[in-house]
């Protein structure tokens, strides 16, 4: 389990580490080293920012702060995942002027907080996220339990305050917990 909780977070770093908002159109993508559910998630992406009508993209951060972390993820790798991910999208506003890039920061474990409003991603903003990221992230490991039902229900209720017909809406999860999508009592 623990092999596959860090597999999780090193395969969201390839992914972002390896250029994915290529602003060309979405087939001619070439993605090496990402799974193909990866280079699904990679194409939707850039078919949504390539399209016509759309004018922003809003990707809310669910990041998980249970306790397990401090063994799933003893060295931050969430770190280095978020800022190299901002870092990539900040790069679609700077290659696309008229695009705009929001992002909004939430934590979760037994509770949800949002850490981070709806803000645009400016160069400013990108700085401040980043030195946020640095010193914050890596001490988030305090909450009981990985309550992903309920950090699935706020992001919805946080990303309905943007939705529109004109946007690319993005999600990127930090987790090690285990999903259960079956049928469940708890």
């Amino acid at each position: 389990m623990k092999i596959l909780k860090r597999l999780l977070v090193l395969s969201l770093i390839t992914l972002i580490n390896s250029s994915f908002f290529a602003l060309s159109p979405a087939p001619a993508l070439t993605l090496s080293g990402i799974s193909a559910h990866g280079q699904k998630a990679i194409e939707q992406i850039s078919t949504c920012i390539n399209s016509e009508g759309k004018d922003s993209l809003n990707v809310l951060y669910l990041i998980d702060e249970s306790g397990s972390l401090q063994k799933t993820d003893p060295n931050s790798l969430r770190v280095d995942g978020l800022k190299a991910s901002l870092e990539q999208f900040r790069n679609v506003s700077v290659e696309r002027p008229y695009f705009t890039v929001n992002r909004s920061i939430l934590t979760f474990g037994d509770k949800v907080k949002v850490q981070k409003e709806w803000k645009t991603l400016t160069e400013s903003q990108l700085e401040d996220d980043l030195n946020w990221i640095k010193n914050t992230v890596p001490d988030l490991t305090n909450g009981q339990a990985t309550d992903w039902r309920l950090a699935l229900n706020s992001a919805y209720a946080v990303f309905e305050k943007k939705l529109s017909s004109a946007s690319c809406n993005v999600l990127i999860w930090f987790t090690d917990g285990a999903i259960n999508v079956g049928n469940s009592e708890v």
